[in-house]
């Protein structure tokens, strides 16, 4: 039976829900990234064809090692482009190629976390094995058969493709668990911070923790744990020796206010 959804647990007792992208939708995100490789390499060839179009007679008696070289040259190229494309992407994009990008979906651990550059560089190099005998195959069927579409790349990384989820949404945030107390201050920091980067999930971890952190035992740490987090997602600089695990825990209630002033539209 096929699984609509990757349910994950964390740590702070938060479940969280990740769709998982089907056949299709892969399938449109790969006809995308073909086609942007396709014309890349094609771009690249037909570009050097002109460069040395001029010394074709030379290059074809011998006479020419520089030009021999230009080709070998060009021909590593495109491989490590063919081969690097999607690493890189995956890699530098947090999961996501321009096809993925555009059809909404990401690279994911099992976990939920993020998949790792190790992760990523196993799923790739095995693409070719997926794509046995012809148009991906051996992937092909591996998905069928795998409940969580994943095909042998993805099994052997640990990864699975889910829809993407990095918009906040903000009736989910003005329907959310109010911090318990008075209003907490938002200070400057948290005021200047690129809130609209994070999403629904991490919302969810964050009022997870807010609503049970007096039943944890180790409240402080999981709070710096997610502060940490928060800021890697917001591409700010994580500094530990400014955070002490109680200024992370009022941090936290400061962005936690703050996104709720954001969802009631103040």
């Amino acid at each position: 039976m096929m699984e609509e959804f990757l349910n994950i647990d964390t740590p702070e007792n938060v479940g969280f829900d990740y769709e998982i992208a089907g056949i299709g939708s892969r399938f449109m995100a790969a006809a995308i990234d073909y086609l942007i490789l396709g014309i890349t390499q094609a771009i690249i060839v037909l570009g050097s064809i002109f460069l040395i179009i001029g010394s074709i007679e030379t290059l074809l008696e011998g006479e020419s090692p520089i030009g021999g070289i230009f080709i070998a040259v060009i021909f590593v190229v495109v491989f490590a482009i063919n081969w690097g494309y999607f690493i890189f992407f995956e890699i530098t994009w947090n999961g996501q190629t321009p096809g993925k990008k555009q059809i909404g979906l990401r690279t994911i651990s099992l976990n939920g976390l993020p998949a790792g550059a190790g992760s990523i560089v196993i799923r790739n190099l095995l693409r070719t094995v997926d794509f046995l005998p012809i148009s991906y195959g051996v992937g092909l069927v591996t998905m069928f058969i795998n409940p969580q579409f994943r095909r042998l790349g993805d099994l052997a990384a640990g990864t699975v493709v889910v829809f993407d989820q990095t918009d906040i949404n903000l009736d989910q945030v003005r329907r959310s668990t109010r911090t318990r107390g008075a209003p907490v201050i938002v200070s400057e920091a948290v005021l200047e911070m690129p809130l609209y980067r994070l999403d629904v999930r991490d919302i969810g971890r964050l009022e997870g923790y807010l609503a049970r952190r007096d039943e944890m035992v180790n409240d402080l740490e999981v709070a710096q744990h997610i502060l940490r987090g928060l800021y890697e997602k917001m591409d700010l600089e994580w500094n530990p020796s400014r955070f002490t695990m109680g200024i992370a825990a009022t941090q936290l209630q400061e962005i936690h206010q703050q996104l709720t002033k954001m969802g009631e539209g103040e």
